[in-house]
């Protein structure tokens, strides 16, 4: 999953909400344990990866 956010963003509980709210919906309705990577760009140019 690719995100953009702005650089002022929590990116920590950015991640939090992605992992609780989106990715647990996906994999309930798929019935399985997908896994799943977290990729942020933040402002126009650098990028973080969470895992």
């Amino acid at each position: 999953m690719k995100i953009q956010a702005e650089p002022t963003a929590d990116l920590g509980a950015l991640r939090d909400r992605i992992e609780t709210a989106a990715i647990a919906h996906v994999r309930e309705a798929l019935e399985t344990d997908l896994p799943a990577r977290v990729e942020f760009t933040v402002g126009a140019s650098s990028r973080q990866r969470v895992a």
